[in-house]
């Protein structure tokens, strides 16, 4: 039986702090003697802190498996903190463009002066009954920076010639999965379920924005492993927010054959995320006869490309299990940039049980 990768607990022993994965981490930043990297700490609203190593502005050289300019990220992390602790037009307007001239100039007396007193605003703990859009995609992003940007690589090159491509890795971006979650109304109480997880970026980001209590199956080993870490830095990353996610469940099993898992928490599931826009013609089939039967009423099933499975916009399935089931199928469109394969814009579809 396959088992979930971790814990789902919301609250984490403090010792694992420890573990978090820093911004400077994964830096590969050279040492120089003339133009030295800067180490600086920030403060979180829980009272952690985290390690930037900034590149000395004139350097030249690319940090390797970044999708985050330290810089930038620890500016976008101070300005998300206090523009939800002290408002919109709060001291960080003024604060951090100072901060950014300081470091682009090399004024290192003036870096540290001001974020010192950042340092200071930032101890105002942070009270949200589910974090803002802005924090969540940013959080988001520092998460990915930090766990799957240096397995990015072999994530998506490792497809054997002859391997379906159904394994092919792709991702749907935060502000899609954010559309979606609004959407569906997925909130906390709910079940979230995502067939074929890859790293676990849905389940992760449903868990986070909703409150949901979310699943995950992925089929392929690699991703799979990947998750592992990811999922555990996102627990701790929440400790360093301050923030109270949802329960999240990653598991290594094929959907199409994990009946032990399938038949469990599909009946229980209100929301179901399939990307099958790579699946084979038989995946799709096999797709609509598993939720045939599963799927609760009122529970929705949201599909990248539906293939067979957004043909009408209601139908009446019948024979068998869940026979006399009728879903109502609604054709969506998704803006450029949703998804990491293609920056056109698309459809989707959202198929909802009626009974």
């Amino acid at each position: 039986m396959a088992l979930p990768l971790a814990p789902s607990a919301h609250h984490l022993p403090p010792y694992m702090i420890n573990m978090l994965h820093h911004s400077a981490t994964n830096s590969d930043i050279p040492t120089s003697t003339s133009n030295p990297p800067l180490e600086v700490e920030l403060r979180y609203p829980s009272g952690y802190t985290e390690r930037f190593l900034l590149p000395h502005p004139n350097s030249t050289r690319p940090q390797k498996d970044r999708t985050l300019h330290p810089i930038d990220d620890l500016t976008t992390t101070i300005s998300v903190i206090l523009h939800l602790t002290t408002g919109p037009i709060g001291p960080h307007t003024k604060l951090c463009p100072l901060l950014h001239s300081a470091y682009t100039t090399s004024n290192t007396s003036l870096f540290t002066t001001t974020l010192s007193t950042l340092n200071q605003l930032l101890s105002s703990p942070l009270k949200l009954t589910r974090p803002s859009t802005p924090l969540i995609h940013h959080f988001l992003a520092q998460l990915y920076d930090r766990s799957i940007a240096p397995h990015l690589k072999p994530l998506t090159t490792r497809r054997a010639p002859k391997k379906p491509t159904s394994a092919i890795y792709g991702e749907l971006q935060p502000a899609f999965l954010s559309t979606i979650f609004k959407k569906t109304a997925l909130g906390p109480g709910q079940v979230y379920i995502d067939l074929g997880s890859g790293v676990g970026n849905t389940a992760l980001q449903a868990a986070l924005e909703t409150g949901a209590s979310a699943h995950g199956l992925e089929r392929e080993a690699f991703p799979h492993l990947v998750s592992a870490l990811h999922l555990q830095q996102f627990h701790i990353r929440c400790m360093l927010w301050g923030l109270k996610p949802g329960k999240v469940q990653l598991y290594h099993a094929d959907f199409l054959h994990a009946p032990h898992l399938t038949d469990l928490l599909l009946p229980e599931a209100d929301v179901v995320v399939v990307n099958n826009f790579r699946f084979e013609p038989e995946t799709d089939v096999a797709l609509r006869g598993l939720r045939r039967g599963q799927v609760e009423e009122g529970g929705e099933g949201c599909f990248y490309e539906a293939g067979g499975c957004g043909e009408v916009e209601e139908s009446e399935e019948g024979g068998g299990e869940g026979e006399g089931e009728v879903w109502k199928v609604e054709e969506c469109a998704y803006a450029e940039e949703s998804v990491s394969w293609s920056r056109r814009e698309g459809v989707y579809y959202v198929s909802t049980k009626l009974r």
